[in-house]
């Protein structure tokens, strides 16, 4: 019999993203933070909130993680929805509910247990004899949780450690990088996939399925920021995506943009997007998209240890209005996580003069302004870096997929 062990059925005993000196390597910065702290434990709450569920447990069911100094870490699982809080319950149908199965893998070094009351994560922390706590995700604590502990814990000190880690979760280890490599090379046979997928005729909606199809064909899972915009011809100003014709069908001289963060066999995810158009691009539109790339490039160089988001933006910013043109959006840099495509930190969320750090990887896209005689439209491309003590290096291949314009035959 092929599976001796019924057990091997299972994907996930067969295929595992990482391995668990991954997982171990990923302990230690938390664990790391707690003693820079001076703490003793980490508590993780609402951990599906930029990947904190996927990063610690490899898993996506995950509600709250606390992480001790030493000894195994807690992953509470998600409670079940409980209809019982409805006004009119004479349609619930209680058979289906069943208590949240564990995962069907463990980690050495991480249990995962159920919610089975209010009281368990106050429960848990007694148990660890804590006093002083790293928080993560501050403004998710609820009172009751807050209450709790305050009563049970004579002299607690919450410490709000969310950037302390953040700032170190977003370096990506040697084996994350190979995972973000194949997510390159899918989005890379993408965009030459969509040469043949993009024809006049076409409805935009059936492009978008026949490419995200083609994407997770290519391994390709979990939650996609992936789909093509329609911009309409080149020499009038595009509508933002998603507020031009809701499916139009295509024809020549239409032109498109590509915003692809997702990812690949590999797991983590990676952000791409480049322009298109079906025919030939004009001077006036091949020079906005040129400098689109020149200031990602910009703002790319600026990608050192130490800088901060604020300079970065502030210099972009400056060649951007040196050029007669200017910036639009604040969230043009944040991190990329697996199974998500958004992991903190961006420019809107977190505070600009927070230093990044070299072996982080941040997506890009600076949004400048193309002005045309009927008007304005925004112009972009998407990359990825890898921030360097040299600036950041493309985990794009720029020989293979460079930022011109793809034009269509």
């Amino acid at each position: 019999m092929f599976f001796e062990n019924k057990n091997m059925r299972l994907r996930s005993m067969q295929v595992d993203l990482y391995t668990d000196s991954e997982y171990q390597r990923r302990w230690e910065i938390a664990r790391s933070v707690i003693r820079d702290k001076n703490a003793d434990l980490m508590l993780i709450l609402d951990c599906a909130r930029e990947g904190y569920d996927t990063w610690f447990s490899g898993r996506k069911m995950v509600d709250t993680i606390i992480v001790p100094l030493e000894g195994d870490i807690t992953a509470f699982l998600h409670r079940e929805f409980d209809e019982s809080c409805f006004d009119d319950i004479s349609g619930v149908d209680y058979s289906r509910y069943t208590k949240q199965k564990k995962p069907d893998r463990e980690l050495r070094g991480l249990a995962f247990k159920n919610l089975t009351g209010p009281d368990a994560v106050v429960d848990a922390i007694l148990s660890a004899g804590a006093k002083r706590i790293c928080l993560i995700n501050s403004r998710l604590l609820t009172h009751s949780l807050k209450t709790g502990l305050e009563k049970e814990i004579p002299g607690l000190e919450i410490i709000d450690a969310k950037y302390d880690l953040d700032r170190l979760k977003i370096i990506k280890s040697a084996e994350e990088l190979e995972s973000i490599r194949y997510a390159a090379a899918a989005h890379e046979q993408l965009i030459e996939a969509l040469k043949f997928i993009i024809r006049p005729g076409k409805k935009m909606s059936d492009i978008n399925s026949e490419a995200r199809k083609y994407l997770m064909g290519l391994g390709a899972y979990g939650d996609m920021h992936a789909f093509i915009a329609y911009l309409g011809k080149q020499d009038v100003p595009s509508m933002p995506p998603g507020a031009g014709p809701a499916d139009p069908v295509i024809e020549y001289g239409d032109r498109f943009l590509t915003i692809y963060e997702s990812n690949g066999y590999g797991g983590h995810h990676i952000a791409m997007g480049r322009n298109l158009i079906l025919g030939k691009a004009g001077e006036s539109y091949r020079k906005a998209i040129e400098f689109a790339a020149e200031l990602n490039l910009f703002a790319a160089s600026q990608m050192r240890p130490g800088n901060t988001l604020g300079n970065i933006r502030r210099a972009t910013e400056k060649m951007a209005l040196d050029a007669g043109t200017r910036l639009t959006r604040m969230c043009w840099m944040h991190g990329l996580n697996t199974d998500g495509y958004f992991e903190q930190f961006a420019l809107n969320d977190y505070g600009m003069e927070w230093p990044i750090t070299e072996g982080a990887v941040l997506h890009c896209h600076p949004v400048s302004i193309r002005k045309m005689p009927q008007g304005e439209e925004e112009a972009f491309l998407l990359n990825t870096y890898l921030v360097t003590k040299d600036g950041g290096k493309s985990l794009v291949d720029l020989k293979k997929r460079p930022f011109d314009i793809v034009e269509i035959d």
